[in-house]
């Protein structure tokens, strides 16, 4: 075993091959296939869905190292086999088959010195995709690079197998290269490395997710990159959307009447027109529903906002117009959301509490910060803090939306009147207008 290690080491020609390929597909990855992967992620976004640039990097980033890995796991152990052709051509085997070392001896230091050796080979290139996916994206826990690690090392020890057995049979060198080129072209199109599976046709698709090992593949490229939080909910994401909006619109109206541990979900399910255990088909429990619920409400929020183009104005009371504009159309689609929203941040289950009260307080001083920076001042009183006049128009907002829920009387084009009027109000009072105009208040 050890001689058959030095050897690929020692032999310079043999070495560089088995690089060929990861050299192939880092240019591939430079030149367009990452712009490829990138838009082929995104399009499988449903409507209202949103995810930071930044995960949408490292997510990518993530999918050009799993291909990476995934076929030179493979394609390296065909090169570092050439030893066993080598040896054939060379006449090695002869005097090695009468030897006092049995045959099995022999196949097996071949066997173990391909593992060894594109270990070493591909335990480096793993490096170097952890290190280029830090710089993307880092979104992998300690026990995510753990399962990494899993995978290269069955991945390696199946191609392994694979080039011992093809190489068995063969006498020449260029057997072995042409071998290799094949199953390195072959493998690394089944498991996409050099196009999105999801860009194949349908029919192609399922028939690659019945070939060996393409469960594995399908693991080691969602478990790099943290898709599991992507793909969790993947058998809702499959619903019509109008089903989708159905349960969405049902679990917004059970949760906003009701605390996280009174909230009970055979209502939510009667409410959506589906089953208890429907449900938690789509969602595995109550937890990772209310999560979903709060991520979907702020990706929607988000988009609304950049749609009405709130932040584009320097004026408070139009750019608060416009979120009303904003705030309006997303009641349109989920009646309830807006009223989920504010009890979710008072939310007392602790589970529910240490993943929604950061990010709220988070948002909330940032929003201020930003208003702060884009606003022109000129157009409020100076007499008055604007922080002050901020959080008393949130405060009173808050209670008008809460009052308009208590009616019962879901007519959202009544309550965007009324708010409409009340910032006219705000804007009499709180904007820089004549002395006479606030006396007449």
């Amino acid at each position: 075993m050890n001689r058959n290690r030095k050897l690929f080491f020692r032999d310079k020609g043999m070495f560089f091959s088995a690089l060929i390929t990861p050299f192939i597909l880092i240019v591939l990855y430079a030149t367009f296939l990452a712009k490829v992967y990138k838009d082929s992620f995104t399009s499988a976004f449903p409507e209202g869905f949103t995810i930071a640039e930044k995960l949408i990097d490292g997510t990518v980033a993530s999918q050009l190292v799993a291909a990476l890995l995934a076929v030179s796991c493979v394609t390296v152990t065909f090169c570092v086999n050439l030893t066993m052709v080598q040896d054939k051509v060379n006449g090695i085997r002869k005097d090695l088959n009468v030897s006092p070392i049995s045959r099995s001896k022999i196949y097996l230091g071949y066997f173990l010195a391909t593992v060894l050796n594109s270990l070493l080979v591909n335990g480096l290139a793993l490096v170097i995709g952890l290190l280029y996916i830090g710089k993307m994206g880092w979104y992998l826990s300690f026990v995510d690079v753990l399962w990494i690690i899993i995978d290269e090392i069955l991945l390696v020890l199946f191609g392994s197998t694979l080039s011992s057995i093809i190489s068995y049979p063969l006498t020449t060198q260029g057997q072995m290269s042409a071998v290799g080129t094949i199953v390195s072209a072959g493998y690394g199109f089944i498991c996409g490395a050099y196009m999105p599976i999801s860009n194949f046709g349908s029919g192609l698709q399922k028939a690659l997710s019945y070939l060996p090992l393409i469960g594995q593949r399908v693991y080691t490229r969602i478990n790099p990159i943290g898709q599991r939080r992507w793909l969790m909910n993947y058998k809702f994401y499959a619903l019509p959307v109008e089903k989708q909006s159905q349960i969405l619109n049902a679990a917004y109206k059970v949760f906003a009447m009701n605390q996280y541990k009174k909230a009970p979900t055979s209502e939510i399910a009667a409410e959506a027109g589906i089953s208890k255990s429907l449900l938690f088909h789509y969602f595995h429990n109550k937890q990772e529903l209310y999560i979903f619920l709060w991520n979907h409400a702020a990706d929607l929020t988000k988009k609304y906002m950049c749609k009405y183009k709130v932040y584009e104005t320097d004026d408070f009371f139009e750019m608060m117009r416009r979120g009303l504009m904003a705030k309006c159309a997303v009641m349109r689609k989920y009646t309830f959301l807006s009223l989920f929203s504010i009890n979710s941040y008072f939310e007392t289950e602790p589970d529910i509490q240490s993943t929604i009260q950061p990010y709220v307080q988070d948002v909330t001083q940032t929003t201020l910060e930003m208003l702060l920076s884009i606003l022109n001042l000129d157009f409020i009183r100076k007499d008055i803090e604007f922080v002050r006049i901020y959080k008393e128009i949130l405060y009173a907002s808050e209670g008008m939306l809460k009052h308009w829920y208590r009616t019962g009387n879901y007519d959202v084009t009544v309550f965007e009147q009324e708010y409409l009027e009340m910032i006219n109000h705000w804007e009499m009072v709180y904007g820089k207008g004549t002395e006479n105009d606030r006396k007449q208040l």
